[in-house]
């Protein structure tokens, strides 16, 4: 019989939701020991266009945080409104001839839409989102194995107005990247964004077959 994956696998949160404003935060650090690999998962979101998060892992001696340095080439950046998840449209001051760009697509208000109603009709045409409207503000989701680059043209982006609800960034990191010989028993994410936003940390690490990997939890079935 298979294993439980609970037996292999285990979910922390080195980064509760946090507010960036120009500025960077590293998370709790997780022992490595026993871990095969960790994948990082960065969820960000409430940020304008054209920001950026950038996800870096960071080795320790301690879990304080001791003599900790970065492990090079391990890290990923992503800009909000570039291949994000779920993305808003305030187009409450659009006017005729503004124009938004939905990965690759313009729409021309005043050619084809003239309000956030007829505009989720094309978007939802499309077969790689799913667009809602209230009032003037459209909420476009990325459809599963999509992902979305929305935009507003150049000089309109004072009355198109796009803000990524969610962006993720993964970075996956092996037990070999970690200098453990080094004394570097421990690892943490750190995050740095460009611009004002929020960003919260999951980590699934793979770990030596072995019962009660997944540690101390408050309930878990079967027992």
């Amino acid at each position: 019989m298979a294993g439980r994956l609970s037996e292999n696998l285990r979910v922390a949160t080195p980064l509760e939701p946090t507010a960036l404003n120009n500025a960077n935060t590293t998370g709790t650090y997780l022992p490595i020991k026993h871990v095969r690999r960790a994948l990082f998962i960065l969820n960000g979101g409430a940020s304008v266009a054209a920001k950026t998060y950038k996800l870096e892992i960071y080795q320790a001696k301690t879990e304080a945080g001791g003599s900790a340095e970065a492990i090079t080439g391990v890290s990923a950046t992503a800009t909000s409104n570039i291949k994000a998840k779920k993305i808003l449209a305030t187009l409450t001051s659009a006017t005729d001839t503004d124009v938004i760009v939905v990965n690759g697509t313009s729409y021309i208000r005043g050619t084809g839409w003239a309000n956030s109603a007829a505009l989720i009709v094309l978007l939802n045409a499309r077969g790689d989102c799913i667009a809602t409207a209230a009032d003037e503000v459209v909420t476009i989701i990325a459809k599963d194995g999509y992902a979305l680059t929305v935009a507003a043209a150049s000089g309109d982006e004072a009355r198109v107005v796009i803000t990524t609800l969610q962006t993720i960034v993964t970075v996956e990191v092996s037990e070999h990247a970690v200098n453990v010989a080094g004394g570097f028993n421990f690892v943490a994410p750190k995050v740095t964004m460009a611009g004002s936003g929020y960003a919260q940390v999951t980590a699934i690490l793979e770990m030596d077959s072995r019962p009660d990997s997944m540690g101390n939890v408050g309930a878990k079935y079967p027992a």
